[in-house]
Order: structure tokens, then C-alpha cells, then sequence
């Protein structure tokens, strides 16, 4: 999700961690990856009841038309993070990757 300042716009990402048979969700797991573009925000977040967090970054420079979020790791005890296991119901994204276009 998006939305506009004047001279700036919000990009806001939402991630769910499960396990990997895609039967629960994660409570308590930490995800922290990068914003693309040196773009600067909330690069780490901890998942709450539903397994989800979000994450979000301020674009001030008017040239950025849009913005990739990329997951870099997910930790929680006892569990070991597996990229290749990363997917997204909804396809907008390839699950450790989603792009955010200006609005």
C-alpha cells in the first residue's frame, strides 16, 4: 500500500511468516531485509499473533518511482529459515522481494 505527501510518498510492506507446510503462522519470528535505492525506513520487524508485521519507508526523492522491499533473513527459536521455501499467495511479489510503485 501507498499513499502521497506532497513532496513524498509511503511505501508499506506486510509479511506473514508461517511454518513451512503452510499450516500456522509465527508468532514472535524477526524479519529484517532492505529497502532498494538507499532508501531509508523500517528494515526490521517482529511478527505478532497472525504471524505478520509491517514494515514502511518515506521516499522524499521525487525520481523514485518506486521501491523494493527484499527480505534478507528471518529468525525465530527453533526454526531455521529456508529463502527457497518464500512464496506469496496473492502474486504480487515472489516472497522475499515485492516492488512498491508510486501511486
Amino acid at each position: 500500500a501507498t499513499t502521497t505527501g506532497r513532496n513524498s510518498w509511503d511505501a508499506n510492506v506486510n509479511v506473514t511468516i508461517h511454518d513451512y507446510v503452510d499450516l500456522g503462522n509465527i508468532e514472535g519470528a524477526t524479519v529484517t531485509g532492505t529497502w532498494s535505492n538507499g532508501v531509508s525506513g523500517n528494515t526490521i520487524c517482529v511478527t505478532g499473533s497472525t504471524g505478520q508485521c509491517s514494515l514502511d519507508a518515506t521516499i522524499t526523492k521525487k525520481r523514485f518511482k518506486k521501491v523494493t522491499f527484499t527480505v534478507s533473513s528471518v529468525s525465530h527459536a527453533g526454526s531455521t529459515y529456508v529463502p527457497a521455501y518464500n512464496h506469496d499467495d496473492d502474486g504480487d511479489s515472489d516472497g522475499s522481494a515485492i516492488t512498491i510503485n508510486k501511486p
